[in-house]
């Protein structure tokens, strides 16, 4: 019996000291993005996938006015058969048939929607939950007018969680194509994050932004953002301050910017309903209206819902929200935005397309 004792402490003690060796591991060697990184131009070696590279740099936007779409393609993973465990729901990935249905669907959409600029987020490149699908090659591939270009906020080797079906690896990240090859591209990495361990396995949210030449000489900076989702509302707020100084820095300098993106927040005048606000699992917060001064403005269609929530499969009566959206500087003028209702049947999100003039 005493043997028996000891060998089965020796086992726990083994199994104690695999599982800290693990962590040490996964702590030691987990993706740090440094604050800001140059995705173009840089020497092709240096970005094995992020690039794109374009026949010839300009920058140089012909026209006064620009359409752009943005769109949370949700991993081709969150089509209206799908709930999701982190949003109260329990499946954890489509099946791959499904999983490929919402890629070409996905695919076609951007095809035919005609517009200048495409941001997109949760783009993978790498991962188990989409089956290891290069997503970001699909979209190359059938976007030949386009110059792409990637930025990673999804890199874990392993993420452990749900314990009864782990994501397992993930890479996965925002990407802008445009069919004006940009002047440059950069990510700028947010401030904040999780505290230990869940730092190891969750995303690391930035901005990637492409600077153009407008018609008049002035530069635009044309960036797509994926804010943080599943904080306390802390995050959020330190990732809108770092933009609202990041952006208004580019004002003061002349220079006007157009931003896109999932943003995980309603935009100042959007009124949620209490569904939208209750949801335990996942509720976005509200950008205050006094972040940005006269002159910066908010785009989104008040008509159409742009997320429904994942707690379960989707229904008529499933909670939807408006968290995709743009913001622009003073010197741009909005002359028209849509959300396309899609239906969400391939994405947890529709596409939002919006038309600007430079004035």
């Amino acid at each position: 019996m005493r043997l028996s004792l000891k060998i089965a402490i020796s086992l726990i003690g083994s199994l104690l000291l695999l599982l800290l060796l693990a962590l040490f591991g996964l702590w030691a060697t987990q993706w740090r993005p440094e604050a800001e990184t140059v995705i173009f131009p840089v020497e092709e070696a240096q970005t094995p996938q992020a690039t794109q590279a374009p026949q010839s740099v300009s920058g140089q936007l012909t026209s006064d006015t620009l359409t752009v779409l943005t769109w949370n393609t949700g991993y081709a993973g969150l089509g209206r058969e799908m709930d999701f465990f982190m949003d109260g729901g329990r499946q954890t990935r489509a099946s791959r048939e499904q999983t490929e249905e919402n890629l070409r669907a996905i695919t076609g959409f951007l095809q035919q929607s005609g517009a200048d600029i495409l941001l997109l987020e949760e783009v993978d490149v790498r991962s188990r939950r989409s089956y290891s699908i290069d997503q970001l090659a699909a979209y190359r591939e059938a976007l030949p007018e386009y110059v792409g270009f990637f930025a990673p906020n999804y890199d874990s080797p392993y993420v452990p969680i749900p314990l009864r079906e782990p994501l397992g690896r993930v890479q996965s990240g925002v990407v802008l194509f445009s069919k004006v090859a940009p002047e440059a591209v950069t990510r700028f990495q947010y401030p904040g994050g999780y505290s230990f361990p869940r730092q190891m396995f969750d995303l690391k949210r930035c901005l990637l932004q492409a600077q153009f030449l407008a018609p008049d000489g002035r530069a635009l900076y044309v960036g797509v953002t994926h804010n943080s989702a599943y904080d306390n509302g802390s995050m959020r707020s330190a990732e809108m301050g770092w933009l609202q100084e990041h952006l208004t820095g580019l004002a003061a300098a002349g220079d006007l910017s157009i931003t896109g993106g999932d943003w995980n927040q309603n935009p100042p005048g959007y009124t949620p309903s209490a569904r939208e606000v209750d949801d335990r699992h996942f509720s976005p917060k509200a950008i205050p209206a006094e972040l940005f001064n006269s002159g910066w403005h908010f785009v989104y269609d008040p008509q159409t819902p742009t997320i429904r929530y994942l707690y379960e499969p989707l229904t008529d009566q499933t909670t939807r929200s408006t968290i995709d959206f743009f913001l622009t500087s003073p010197g741009i003028e909005c002359l028209s935005v849509k959300t396309i209702d899609l239906g969400f049947d391939n994405s947890d999100h529709n596409p939002v397309l919006a038309t600007f003039k430079i004035k």
